[in-house]
């Protein structure tokens, strides 16, 4: 899939392989100002380098048979660091361990809870 980077800064990366919920984070993201960038998969968004405009990335704990958290793992090691907000519609203790392992800016949110996420979101704007 081609992938137009936008220019403006504070693009919120979002990977995620649930259509719907694309489109829901994608609009409300932008309904706020924010500008968005969309993947379906671990593997599409590795074939481009990370846009330097990347403030934050929304990270699907489940992408099909890929866990997210491995992913970070395999972030990390190729050096790619972003502040991750993991969503889940699934238990978040179970992933704790995991998270404390990778050693990234990681914040959970459990079955979306949208106040949260914008919070979040600026906070990692303003610290970034």
């Amino acid at each position: 899939m081609f992938h137009k980077i936008p220019k403006e800064k504070n693009l919120i990366v979002i990977l995620d392989d649930d259509k719907d919920v694309q489109f829901s984070l994608d609009s409300l993201l932008r309904s706020v100002g924010f500008t968005t960038l969309i993947f379906s998969s671990t593997d599409e968004f590795l074939t481009m380098p990370l846009p330097p405009q990347a403030c934050c990335m929304l990270l699907d704990v489940k992408l099909g048979n890929v866990n997210g958290l491995d992913f970070l793992e395999e972030m990390a090691q190729r050096g790619l660091t972003l502040p991750v907000i993991i969503i889940t519609g699934h238990g978040v203790f179970q992933w704790l361990c995991g998270v404390l392992k990778v050693g990234q800016q990681i914040f959970f949110l459990n079955h979306i809870k949208i106040q949260s996420c914008l919070m979040r979101l600026q906070i990692y704007l303003k610290n970034g």
